[in-house]
C-alpha cells in the first residue's frame, strides 16, 4: 500500500517513476536521493560513502513528495 500511494502522490505531482538498477557511483553524483519502504517514506539521502549528495541537504522533490504523501495518509480513514 505504500509503495502504490507513494506512486501515486509522486504522478499527481507530476514526476516520472522509473524502477531499474543503478551504481553506486550514479547515486552519489544525483540531483536528489531518496529511499522508500514500508516504514521509511521517501527518507533524504543526503550523504553516501561519507560523501554529500547535491548539496548535502534534502532536495526540494523528495521533501513535496514526502509532504503529499503525508497529507494522503492523514486524509485516509485508519
Amino acid at each position: 500500500i505504500t509503495r502504490t500511494t507513494l506512486f501515486d502522490v509522486a504522478a499527481k505531482l507530476g514526476l516520472k517513476i522509473e524502477e531499474r538498477g543503478f551504481s553506486v557511483a550514479e547515486a552519489k553524483a544525483a540531483r536528489e536521493v531518496f529511499i522508500s519502504s514500508a516504514t521509511t517514506i521517501a527518507m533524504p539521502v543526503v550523504a553516501i560513502d561519507g560523501a554529500a549528495v547535491a548539496n548535502g541537504h534534502p532536495g526540494s522533490i523528495t521533501v513535496s513528495l514526502r509532504q503529499a504523501f503525508f497529507d494522503v495518509a492523514e486524509k485516509s480513514p485508519a
